[in-house]
């Protein structure tokens, strides 16, 4: 239910106010994709095709849930034709899934 949230967010009026109201947009961005990342890892509920969920969610203009996301073309059609602020947002969420798994597995050989 969490992600239902965090992903909609972006797409709901408040989240586009907070983004275009805020000199704070990029700092925005990261927490969102922030905190995305963190649920990936540390939930208990599973989220098994995250990247696809975000990136069909922004193409589709609201959350699209698990059992939805078969009625949708492939990622990488889907990433063309986002808007280059939506581009944006995946990136800065694979990125950060990258840096945090990255982590995590540093973490865990240390232990």
């Amino acid at each position: 239910m969490l992600r239902f949230y965090l992903v909609g967010y972006y797409e709901t009026d408040a989240g586009q106010t907070a983004l275009t109201s805020s000199g704070e947009k990029r700092l925005v961005l990261d927490k969102l994709c922030s905190t995305l990342s963190t649920y990936f890892i540390q939930s208990s509920v599973k989220w098994n095709k995250a990247i696809r969920q975000l990136v069909v969610s922004l193409y589709a203009g609201h959350f699209v849930r698990d059992d939805q996301m078969g009625n949708y073309p492939d990622v990488s059609q889907i990433f063309a034709q986002l808007s280059p602020e939506k581009q944006l947002v995946a990136i800065r969420f694979c990125q950060g899934l990258a840096e945090d798994m990255h982590s995590c597995a540093n973490l865990s050989q240390q232990q």
